[in-house]
């Protein structure tokens, strides 16, 4: 655990009659414990992690109280769970039968990637991912950084009773992220959310100096070069010889790369790098958008940035770049501003 006493529960329940509110949260609280269990034969104590990844999440746990305090809001830690890249890719089939059978909806366990549960309120952070221990420590607090960012985020859910005496629920706000009903299921301001945030993985790596000049709350961390130095080149020389042989594409991010497990090198799809991508044009427009995009995801602040967009591109602009959710569309407002 953090030096913070951790708390799952939701920053903000909407739809859930006061009378039932003690009994939802009781019934969040629960699923967490049982989804920590299903994760027990993977995860990885604390005492054997590098003690700069474990002073990284103090700070970021600090960076996203501090911005709560500032915006006016309550910050509960996430749960962290670490856990090892070896046994994930060996479990996982028992992992998310046991996922299933807790709760039919609660997101499958990714045995690729780490992330972010924002119902129950927990990070998942794959370790043991390079067999170089400099190169996996800068590893773990990259992704670590970016899943702490979205827990540091707006957070609200819709909750709603059903007849068998329990709840459903799913996420109506994640910081840019907004969850739309209308035509089907699916999440706006996807583009905006993890694009921003993948900007603030490059300042980590050290990239965008004049964008970290409008933040003043992420000038205080120290990047990767300060953690482990020379690591990101260590990193970036693996990531070329997989591109050499043919394990992943340019632009695609190197996930792991062991000798010891049969899975040793893998990458993403480029979707992210085509959000951040977008988002870093608009930023280079005019560097200031960077901090109200900030107001919104950290502060539910969102008509500064809408009026400013509108006005720096053009009239719609602003539900275009809300509804990008996918390459197709990304790309086409990419090519807008080229």
């Amino acid at each position: 655990m953090s030096d913070t006493e951790p708390s799952t529960l939701p920053q903000e329940l909407v739809g859930v009659p006061k009378e039932d509110t003690a009994e939802v949260k009781d019934l969040l609280e629960d699923t967490r414990i049982k989804y920590r269990e299903c994760l027990a034969p993977i995860i990885v104590e604390r005492d054997k992690l590098d003690p700069r990844v474990l002073e990284f999440e103090d700070q970021l746990q600090r960076l996203n109280k501090d911005r709560a305090d500032f915006y006016g809001r309550e910050y509960s830690p996430p749960e962290i769970y670490y856990v090892d890249r070896a046994k994930a890719w060996y479990k996982s089939v028992e992992i998310n039968r046991r996922i299933k059978a807790i709760y039919k909806s609660l997101p499958r366990f990714d045995r690729g990637a780490s992330g972010y549960i924002d119902i129950i309120h927990i990070c998942i952070i794959f370790v043991h991912n390079f067999d170089d221990p400099e190169v996996d420590g800068w590893d773990n607090c990259r992704k670590l950084r970016h899943e702490l960012s979205h827990a540091g985020s707006v957070r609200k859910h819709r909750v709603y009773p059903n007849k068998k005496g329990t709840f459903t629920y799913n996420s109506y706000r994640l910081g840019a992220q907004i969850l739309s009903n209308k035509r089907g299921f699916r999440r706006l301001g996807l583009a905006i959310d993890e694009g921003h945030h993948a900007i603030e993985d490059e300042i980590f790596e050290g990239l965008h100096p004049e964008l970290l000049e409008q933040d003043e709350n992420l000038k205080s961390l120290p990047n990767g070069q300060q953690l482990f130095p020379g690591a990101k080149q260590k990193y970036e020389q693996l990531r070329q010889q997989a591109i050499q042989q043919g394990e992943i594409k340019q632009g695609q991010m190197l996930v792991t790369y062991r000798r010891s497990i049969l899975m040793t090198k893998i990458g993403i799809a480029e979707l992210y790098g085509d959000y951040s991508k977008l988002m870093l044009m608009i930023y280079q427009r005019k560097p200031e958008l960077f901090k109200l995009v900030r107001d919104f995801i950290y502060g539910d602040k969102i008509v500064t940035f809408t009026k400013e967009v509108e006005q720096l591109f053009s009239k719609g602009f602003f539900q275009k770049l809300m509804v990008a959710e996918n390459r197709e569309t990304t790309i086409e407002l990419i090519k807008e501003l080229e």
